[in-house]
């Protein structure tokens, strides 16, 4: 075992000699697959230098800022080359830290990394430290094979362990195993080997982790935009669970959280899908799960974070009690919802219609206003009980959608007030190069702002959602003027959606979590359509048209893809399909606004 300080130095003689490789060879499993910049769309770290180092791996949340040299794992799917096949946390990060290798890592007791390799002998090396906590003891197996026990990190030591790893089945497999009460803690992986070895596809039926290129798109891309939306809905009719949830989830073992900001855009699909193709289907589909919305809702006018399947009114005031002072009741994720909740008031006969209003009333009268700030911004509510008091970017741009939704129902101008104010608090935090400033939850980045890519679609997509229901609703000319001043610089600026598009079709592939945000991105495009009208714009909507309705394409972000048939079982986020209901549902706004321009905001 060696321990030692590992630094900027250190990191930059690791990765020196990372070249991408040539060319992707498409295909089974009998076929080298490398990674590189066509595969990735610019993010690969497979290399062939002479150093013999091939991949870089930077594990921990996607949050965080990622080791120069280094491709980020969280534990969330990203490709079919590399993952996760066991839960493991990567919600632990010690940001303060000044080395980059150290700030991010994963913990578990139990984990297990999977990676398509050729056949041939490697040397793996592990880097694990936590600069705060004792980790282990854990021991650590590769290729089934014990290589070491009893590991231990302590807070200021590093350690770095390397093993030889023959891999004869076109499968590197790391596992780890902690202790009763203790947790293993990886932060880098770095795979050496003869340059000529590439890494290949775990699963055949994963879609391709790599975009098509323009002239693919161009050649191959559909653009029936109405033909998409039935598909996209009736799919999604086929995903309704037993328990009438509509959505993703995530299983824990004895209990499954079942999310309701995945609900909202499958349901606002469903609403849009009913509009434009009158099938009462689709109606009486958001009707039924908006329903089980209604019944849920709290004494405070607010609903937890996840789906229960049982009215409120059947609780005890214990039970009550317990979610309240226990668990979250998010705005970030309520605020989606309760858009759904309003935008179905257009639809829905009048009985049912009061119903929705009150309880859309409650919540903007009595449960989300206290947690809005003098800045305009939104807090997150309650986490596990406890209130937020720092303002959250992306519960700002859900409640900014969620108020203005509203206010299209009711024309209640409060509302519209609160909206606006939160919207004006996100356009005030942009710099001019196109990049936001988020301000995250206080889990991440220690709560502190920072500038964000612009490709952090994960959150970004929520405040475009807020600032654009407004701009559509709001006849504020000084308002509707600045959306249009930040635009040009989030569409236009050196660090913008533009520059991020590159000369691509599509955006660069992330993991599952971001890309099902991804698909409702193309909606920023066409706002801004209407605000500055170019050929530059009405080229990248037609990609993006042609991507979002060719199943081949979309699939790489997630949309419409089927729960596949793993080794561990069951919808999780170690799978490609892990977020495939609410990608559908971002998928289905875009198109449905491609189809009728204003109808996602009730203009």
């Amino acid at each position: 075992m060696e321990r030692l300080a590992l630094g900027t130095a250190a990191l930059e003689s690791v990765s020196s000699g990372l070249k991408p490789t040539a060319s992707e060879a498409q295909g089974s499993r009998a076929v080298a697959d490398p990674l590189h910049a066509a595969v990735l769309s610019g993010n690969a770290t497979a290399g062939r230098g002479q150093d013999g180092v091939l991949y870089c791996f930077d594990f921990g949340n996607n949050q965080g800022s990622v080791a120069p040299g280094f491709e980020r794992i969280s534990r969330v799917y990203c490709s079919p080359r590399f993952l996760w096949i066991t839960k493991v946390d990567d919600s632990t990060t010690r940001l303060d830290n000044p080395d980059p290798l150290l700030r991010s890592f994963i913990r578990g007791h139990r984990g297990e990394f999977w990676m398509g390799l050729d056949d041939g002998d490697y040397r793996v090396t592990l880097i694990m430290a936590d600069s705060e906590e004792v980790e282990g003891p854990f021991d650590i197996y590769v290729q089934d094979r014990l290589v070491k026990s009893g590991v231990v990190t302590k807070p200021g030591d590093v350690l770095k362990l390397m093993f030889p790893a023959k891999i004869v089945d076109e499968k590197l497999k790391v596992r780890f195993e902690a202790q009763a009460g203790s947790y293993f803690v990886l932060n880098e992986l770095i795979l050496e080997g003869p340059p000529h070895k590439a890494a290949r596809r775990l699963f055949a039926q994963a879609p391709p982790d790599y975009l098509p290129t323009v002239e693919e798109v161009y050649r191959e891309g559909n653009m029936a935009t109405r033909e998409t939306l039935r598909q996209y809905c009736d799919w999604l009719l086929n995903r309704r669970m037993p328990n009438g949830f509509i959505g993703d989830y995530e299983s824990h073992g004895t209990s499954t959280s079942y999310w309701w900001y995945t609900t909202a855009y499958p349901v606002r699909t469903w609403l849009a899908g009913y509009d434009i193709l009158r099938n009462p289907a689709y109606l009486d589909a958001a009707v039924n799960i908006l329903d089980k919305l209604v019944a849920e809702q709290l004494p405070n006018g607010g609903w937890a974070q996840v789906y229960r399947n049982q009215p409120t009114k059947e609780m005890t005031q214990a039970e009550i009690n317990d979610i309240v002072k226990h668990h979250w009741e998010n705005l970030a994720d309520i605020g989606s919802i309760v858009t759904a909740l309003a935008i179905a008031c257009r639809y829905v006969p009048a009985s049912r219609r009061r119903v929705y209003l009150e309880a859309a009333r409650r919540f903007c009268d009595d449960w989300a206003p206290k947690w809005q700030q003098a800045s305009g911004g939104f807090t997150n509510g309650l986490e596990n009980g406890v209130p937020q008091t720092v303002v959250y970017s992306s519960a700002t741009g859900t409640e900014a959608a969620a108020f203005a939704a509203v206010y299209a129902v009711t024309r209640n101008p409060e509302y519209l007030e609160r909206a606006q104010r939160a919207a004006e608090f996100l356009l005030d935090n942009w710099k001019s190069d196109g990049r936001p400033i988020c301000h995250p939850d206080p889990s991440e980045k220690l709560g502190k702002p920072y500038v964000a890519p612009e490709t952090q679609f994960g959150a970004e997509y929520y405040y475009h959602e807020g600032i654009l229901f407004v701009y559509h609703q709001t006849r504020d000319r000084r308002f509707r003027a600045k959306v249009k001043r930040v635009y040009d610089w989030a569409i236009n600026g050196e660090q913008g959606l533009l520059a991020a598009l590159g000369e691509r079709p599509w955006w660069p592939l992330q993991d599952t979590w971001d890309n099902s945000k991804m698909a409702g991105m193309p909606q920023v495009f066409l706002a801004y359509q209407g605000m500055a009208s170019s050929p530059t714009m009405e080229r990248v909507i037609g990609l993006a048209r042609r991507f979002l309705c060719t199943s081949q394409f979309a699939q790489r972000i997630g949309i419409m893809v089927d729960e596949p048939d793993l080794p561990w079982g069951g919808h999780s986020l170690q799978s490609w399909a892990g977020c495939s209901v609410a990608a559908t549902g971002f998928a289905g706004l875009s198109v449905a606004q491609m189809t009728k321009p204003g109808i996602i905001y009730l203009s």
